[in-house]
């Protein structure tokens, strides 16, 4: 849905680059009409497909993307595109057009980079070492099984504390898979007992 706030210039776009080719533009006013036409059809047509993909998720499909974004590829591309048309009607360089299409080209080619990323910060993590529980960045618990002072689950919540004063509190109601990190909370507590902890 955040996505959809492209689709606006988008079809502004399409519709310039429409009629500057009625008016029987030449030479590079031409290339330019033909160039806002194409990638404005091609962002509408990845945001149609995002839409189509959302609507109807392939059975395999995991519960996030790899690789580029290409919405943001194509928005970068068009914002491109209108900062060239700019500079070709009134000589006037577009320098934050030209920095956000910069931003988005950087944000859609690492797209796969970013999410997993954001992915490890909030994974729940138990190895011989200890226990890792993600959150926002500098905000994640890491103790050594020896370091833990508790584990307490119930229904909705999961608390980890350290003997530190470090806690991590777990809104399991707000997590994809709660059965399953209740269980694993539930054996790292069992681990932390036996490694002397808690």
């Amino acid at each position: 849905m955040q996505k959809l706030e492209h689709a606006i210039p988008a079809l502004v776009l399409l519709f310039l680059g429409l009629s500057t080719l009625k008016e029987g533009a030449s030479g590079l006013g031409l290339a330019v009409a033909i160039a806002e036409i194409v990638s404005s059809v091609l962002l509408l047509v990845a945001m149609a497909r995002a839409a189509h993909r959302l609507r109807r998720p392939h059975p395999s499909a995991t519960s996030h993307a790899h690789g580029v974004d290409w919405i943001d590829i194509f928005a970068a591309t068009m914002l491109g595109v209108e900062a060239l048309e700019k500079w070709q009607t009134h000589h006037h360089l577009a320098r934050p057009t030209i920095m956000t299409a910069l931003v988005l080209l950087i944000f859609g080619i690492f797209h796969s980079r970013i999410v997993a990323k954001r992915e490890r910060r909030r994974t729940l993590r138990i190895s011989d070492a200890g226990l890792y529980v993600g959150g926002r960045p500098f905000r994640g618990l890491h103790a050594a099984w020896t370091d833990i002072e508790s584990i307490e689950v119930d229904e909705r919540w999961a608390r980890v504390r350290t003997r530190s004063g470090q806690e991590r509190r777990l809104d399991l109601a707000d997590l994809e898979n709660p059965a399953a990190i209740r269980d694993a909370l539930e054996a790292a507590r069992a681990r932390a007992v036996q490694s002397g902890g808690v």
